[in-house]
């Protein structure tokens, strides 16, 4: 898989009231968004900052309730 092979979804904005190291500062994320085929074992992945991956339809996702909005 390249880059080029990669399908970009768009830009995806986040609002949140906090920041991670506590709540008096409000933070706008903005992710650029790509679609990715790939075959890979998913416990290869970084379990530093993530550690909960998962593969799902877009239909399932967004009927899953453990699956926070801003993935959604």
């Amino acid at each position: 898989m390249t880059r080029q092979q990669a399908v970009f979804l768009g830009p995806f904005e986040h609002f949140h009231d906090d920041y991670v190291f506590g709540e008096d500062i409000t933070t706008h994320y903005v992710v650029l968004g790509y679609a990715l085929t790939i075959d890979i074992d998913l416990a290869s992945l970084p379990q530093d900052q993530h550690c909960q991956y998962a593969c799902f339809t877009a239909s399932d996702m967004l009927r899953r309730e453990d699956v926070h909005t801003h993935s959604k």
